[in-house]
Parts: structure tokens; sequence; C-alpha cells
């Protein structure tokens, strides 16, 4: 899954130019939500139909392993269209202009490199310092909202599956929605104003003692932090060119993975102490961290730019 998360953006970006790659990454990110859904509802099912297939028990190896392979070839089936991409050795003539634009921000590294090509080490940083900050957030809070809702109101896990599924679907829509967003502010303010709206459903879900208004919180800030993802995505590769976008994509997964993994070993602990009333200050705190990050670096870094060379 690591491989396929690393690879995942360079290859959009790759086979796509600059006027649609913004709306590509957003609509391949909501298919991918999409048919998580439909996936996680099928495979509930799969074990029984291959159990009467089989005429073995429903929770027996063989109807797992047969729901497993069935999984195994849907995997394969989508081989089939990618097997048809032909590779285009061009790089189209947006990727030329992100490259000559990298370097008059960064004359230095371009002169260094002039002889012996080296990665921009500061845009690189720069793009994945917020990745560290909303992985610490979502990894302390995020794989452990079920724990949350059935601690706190009591909620079944039919509940629970249907407030999943209920995500999946707001998630999905409004990542489609995004390029609406993007191309009204540009990708780093709708990012950025994503975000912050959604720390305040954050805090709805966290802190009200009713449920219904917990659901909407629940709902709402699973669906603006994911809007952002997809154009944070495209924008990062946009941003480093061609040459290096393999490598930015390998860091953002590796620092964003990785601060997850650190932050949810760390929220058990809080959870069985003062409970998850601090889980959800930290998210907040790391989410509006990373907001603030992205204004800095590329917007009022940008218009920064722009005022000296104007």
């Amino acid at each position: 899954r690591g491989l396929l998360d690393v690879s995942n953006a360079p290859f959009v970006a790759e086979n796509s130019v600059a006027r649609e790659r913004t709306h590509l990454f957003s609509v391949q990110f909501a298919v991918r939500i999409f048919a998580g859904f439909f996936g996680y509802s099928l495979a509930g099912a799969l074990p029984s139909w291959f159990a009467s297939i089989l005429h073995v028990p429903a929770e027996s190896p063989g109807a797992y392993r047969a729901a497993l392979l069935c999984g195994a070839g849907v995997f394969f089936v989508a081989l089939y269209p990618l097997a048809r991409l032909r590779n285009d050795s061009k790089v189209s003539e947006f990727d030329a202009g992100v490259e000559s634009h990298r370097d008059a921000r960064f004359p230095a590294a371009t002169a260094a490199s002039a002889s012996k090509p080296r990665p921009p080490v500061r845009l690189l940083i720069r793009l994945f310092t917020p990745e560290i900050a909303i992985g610490l957030g979502a990894g302390a809070l995020v794989p452990f909202l079920n724990v949350f809702f059935k601690a706190k109101f009591g909620v079944s896990d039919a509940l629970l599956g249907v407030l999943y599924a209920g995500q999946s679907v707001a998630m999905g829509i409004a990542i489609l929605l995004g390029p609406i967003l993007a191309a009204r502010l540009g990708r780093p303010r709708a990012v950025v104003a994503t975000q912050l709206l959604s720390i305040s459903f954050l805090i709805l879900l966290g802190f009200t003692p009713f449920l219904a208004p917990a659901v909407i919180g629940f709902l709402m800030r699973a669906s603006l932090m994911n809007m952002g993802h997809p154009l944070y995505s495209a924008f990062s590769m946009d941003e480093v060119g061609p040459r290096y976008r393999a490598l930015a994509s390998g860091l953002l997964v590796m620092t964003s993975q990785g601060s997850r993994a650190l932050s949810s070993w760390a929220s058990g602990i809080l959870q069985e102490g003062p409970g998850f009333a601090p889980v959800f200050a930290i998210t907040c705190a790391c989410y509006f961290t990373a907001s603030v990050m992205i204004f800095l670096f590329f917007i009022r870094g940008s218009r920064q730019r722009k005022a000296r060379t104007s």
C-alpha cells in the first residue's frame, strides 16, 4: 500500500496537463472514496456468499480465502487500463514553466545545480512540514473516533457502520467540489480555508453533549479536511516539477504516515488518563499549525516574492 501511495501522485501528474490536474486529482481521490464505500459494503457479504457456494461455514478459512481472491481479481482488472497507457517523454509546457518558475525563486539552488542537479531542499521542507502537523493531529484522533462515539454516546455497532458509510459519501461529494473552491481562491488558500473550517466542526464533535451535533461535526470535519488533500497533492507536484515528483511524493507519504503512527501511540496513553478532551485539543492545535505553515510558506511568501519582483 505504501508503494501505491508514493507512486500515485507522480503518476497522475505525469499523465495530465496543467489545466486538468486539479480536477483529476480530486476526481481520482473521490472515486477511491466511493469505490471504498461500495467495496466495504460488498466485502461484508462476500464470505457468506462464498460459504453458500462452497458449502462451508461463513467464518471458515475457505470462505475468507475466496473473498480475498475475489478482491485480488479486482486489482488485476485494474491493471488493464494502466497497461494501455503510453509513456510520453515530452514535458508539458506547464511543467517546463514550473521548473523555470522554481529556479527563479531559488536562484542559489539553481546556480549550484547547474553542474549537478540536486533536490530543492528548502521547497521540499516547506511542502512536507505541514503534513507532519496534520499527521500528528489525525493520528491522535481519527483512528479512535469509533471508540469515542461508543464511550461518550453509547452508539451501537450498526449505527457506527451507518455513520462511517455516510462519512464516505460526504467526503466524496466534498472532494468533487474542491476544484471549484480552488478555482476561486487558489489551491493553497482553498487548503487553508477548508482546514480552518474543519477545526470548528472538530470542536463541535469533541465537546457537544448531544449526539446529533456530534454527527454533524463528524461528517463535516472529515469532508473539509479531505477536500483539501488532493488539492495539496496537485499543488505539491506542480511546485517541485517533473524531476522531483517521486521524491516529493515519497517524503509527503513518509512524513504523514510516520507522524500518524507516533501520535496514535501517544493518544492511547492520553485516553487511559485524562480521556479524549486533550486529544481533541491537540488535533485542533495541529490542524491550525499546519494551516499557518501553508499560509506563511505559500500564500504570504508568494505575495512577498511578487512584491520584490514587481
